[in-house]
């Protein structure tokens, strides 16, 4: 019952009203009753207070009121929902998944030990640098060949090793990479990138799926990783919002069910809509099961003169004066300043937000996929550079001499 694990186990409705400013979190409070059901809980639309908890198949299983004041928590076989903070409207949806990710062995997956090949299972290994109190399994071998084909899978090609050897590094206390160790020197993404991944401390976590006639695929969305056009970059009052560039798009999944049978689904992910709102959209539908993450880089440059250099970020003002948390604020403001300020946020928290500045740049994540949503102020000399397609000198840079904002 980590903070992120029980903020993992909820997933929110893309036409829940907005603002979308409700935070849940689940907790496991008794493994003997827990299932591995998942559970949909509605404002039934009577009224705001009245709720229903329905089960996999549609059916209500409990009902009940939401208090006028919140935190108030619902309890229901083995596990705790807990309504935190926000506006909660007739017509709200939220999917209650208590066993999301959790609880088998961590393993590499995908071949059985009656196919195996080799003189010994998978070998596993840890740094000798590691500070943490992490393990890792021997891995559970399931198969090495393809089943359509007879034919060895490319990462068992080449007896007596794998192809290519992993490495998982962790880049925070809940969030890893899993990548190509071929040059341990120079570890590199995999194709498609096994990235950002959510990590819940204090149980086993699966590193691949368990069912070998899974596929695994990756997208970035249309218009990810550029550089807002200046007729993006809306200047208003503190709380003022620029949607975001993403694009409809239209998802087809087919299925071969065999002798010549193929079953297709059609999903629309709606224009400006999240990652994490597209993420629950994808995991509504049938067989599949979605993750988001968002990222960006930016640099502050306040020259330390003039009009104070403000910056927020989806509604939270980084450069408030936090002594008792962060010291004094710095003049000018700095990127390590404003790193810190993101990762003792707890609202942020909440939306799976955390930074990691070098002094120069910060890298900023979302491991839910949550939109991140910039405003910033500033005098003459003043600037934000955001890092935009590779090389990395692509830099979009806007003075603020006026209030404006960003949306990555």
């Amino acid at each position: 019952n980590t903070r992120a694990a029980t903020l993992d186990r909820v997933a929110y409705h893309q036409n829940n009203a907005s603002p979308n400013d409700r935070v849940i979190s689940v907790d496991i409070t008794d493994t003997a009753e827990l299932t591995a059901d998942n559970y949909v809980l509605r404002l039934s639309g009577g009224a705001a207070s009245v709720y229903e908890l329905l089960d996999t198949n549609g059916n209500t299983v409990q009902t009940g009121a939401i208090e006028e004041f919140l935190p108030q928590s619902i309890e229901y076989k083995g596990i705790r929902v807990n309504l935190e903070s926000g506006n909660f409207t007739p017509g709200d949806e939220f999917l209650i998944k208590p066993t999301h990710r959790g609880g088998q062995d961590i393993g590499l997956t995908g071949i059985k030990a009656n196919g195996l090949a080799f003189a010994q299972p998978i070998v596993t290994g840890t740094a000798a640098g590691n500070t943490g109190s992490g393990t890792i399994s021997r891995g559970n071998i399931v198969n090495v060949l393809d089943p359509a084909t007879g034919e060895r899978l490319p990462t068992f090609a080449e007896e007596g090793s794998l192809a290519p050897p992993l490495l998982i590094k962790f880049t925070s206390e809940t969030s890893y990479d899993v990548l190509d160790n071929t040059d341990p020197a120079n570890p590199v993404s995999l194709k498609p990138p096994l990235e950002n991944l959510a990590y819940s401390p204090g149980i086993s976590n699966e590193i691949l799926p368990d069912n070998s006639g899974q596929t695994f695929a990756v997208s970035n969305g249309f218009n990810a990783g550029r550089t807002p056009f200046s007729h993006e970059v809306v200047t208003g009052a503190v709380g003022t919002e620029a949607s975001n560039a993403i694009v409809e798009e239209l998802i087809t999944i087919h299925k071969n069910l065999g002798e010549g049978v193929v079953e297709s689904q059609k999903i629309v992910i709606p224009a400006g809509h999240s990652a994490q709102a597209a993420a629950a959209i994808l995991s509504e539908a049938d067989g599949i099961s979605a993750t988001a993450s968002t990222y960006t880089e930016i640099k502050i440059n306040d020259n330390g003169l003039g009009t104070d250099f403000e910056l927020y970020l989806n509604g939270k003002h980084l450069t408030l004066s936090q002594p008792n948390l962060l010291g004094a604020l710095p003049s000018p403001i700095t990127n390590d300043y404003i790193a810190e300020a993101i990762n003792i946020d707890g609202n942020l928290q909440a939306q799976g937000i955390r930074a990691v500045s070098d002094g120069d740049s910060i890298k900023i994540f979302s491991s839910f996929g949550a939109d991140l949503k910039f405003q910033v102020e500033g005098g003459g000399g003043d600037n934000v550079q955001f890092k935009g397609k590779e090389p990395a000198i692509a830099l979009g840079t806007v003075d603020l001499n006026n209030p404006v904002n960003f949306n990555s």
